[in-house]
């Protein structure tokens, strides 16, 4: 409050981390708006330990479809910009007016609970690891990357837009993806979607653009189609899902490279 955490930084909000290195939290942060920004990182190769606190802001998302309040705001929980490199870990990010954690390229976020936040709850550039959170009751999207991400074994339920939206090129495994306002599962062309259970989305269970691989994923009970391939360009493959009850549909616009089951009585059609 009175000089700043330490070289580089001054009082009061943000929090301004201007040197590569390793920081730790030592208590929760609590900032005063939804405008103001908890931690700013302006240096590559940055790494956060929350140490099991929180950075939390005053707004609240609630609700099904979620709405937030504040309904605007520019502060972000965890921001480095351009600044690559970084990564968070063991804690939570709530309650921010904007993102939760907004990071650059070849990050990691990983072991963090995220929730309430108005816009994307955790936005990573290309190359980055998102695993292991909870992201939950965000206003927009809940996983947003840029491409070549691995995100994996992340639960993400409760947002105004989509689960999880990868870049081209990404492998999304392992996650639990649902009650979402639209698609569960988003990727771009390349990309592999494997082991992941989408359902109760109010859009597709997983959607592709082309040329990727679907497979061994259980997409059930969405509103949408349980797999669709937006592109014609080239279709998306898939193999031993389980795609059943989806109100669109089984499958749209894909390749049955076979084992994939459509409905309780027989294969995909």
């Amino acid at each position: 409050v009175n000089t700043g955490c330490f070289s580089g930084d001054t009082a009061g909000f943000p929090i301004t981390i201007s040197a590569t290195g390793s920081y730790r939290l030592t208590g929760s942060l609590t900032v005063p708006d939804e405008n103001t920004d908890g931690i700013v990182i302006s240096a590559n190769s940055v790494s956060i330990d929350l140490n099991g606190f929180d950075v939390v802001g005053p707004t609240s998302c609630v609700g099904s479809p979620v709405i937030c309040t504040p309904s605007t705001g520019t502060g972000t929980g965890i921001d480095s910009g351009v600044f690559g490199g970084c990564s968070v870990k063991n804690g939570r990010v709530r309650g921010m007016g904007f993102r939760g954690v907004d990071l650059g390229e070849y990050s990691i976020v990983a072991g963090v609970h995220v929730s309430s936040n108005r816009a994307q709850q955790i936005l990573v550039g290309v190359s980055s690891i998102v695993r292991d959170n909870i992201v939950s009751f965000g206003g927009n999207i809940g996983v947003f990357t840029g491409a070549g991400a691995i995100v994996s074994g992340n639960s993400v339920s409760n947002h105004g837009g989509s689960g999880i939206s990868t870049g081209s090129g990404s492998t999304i495994t392992g996650n639990t993806v649902y009650l979402n306002a639209t698609d569960g599962i988003i990727t771009s062309s390349g990309s592999t979607v494997a082991g992941n259970l989408s359902y109760s989305n109010s859009g597709d269970g997983v959607q592709t653009t082309s040329s990727s691989m679907v497979q061994r994923n259980t997409i059930r009970l969405n509103n949408g189609f349980g797999l669709k391939n937006v592109s014609s360009f080239a279709l998306t493959a898939y193999r031993n899902n389980s795609i059943l009850l989806n109100s669109g549909g089984p499958v749209d616009n894909s390749v049955d490279l076979g084992g994939n089951t459509c409905s309780t009585i027989a294969a995909c059609p």
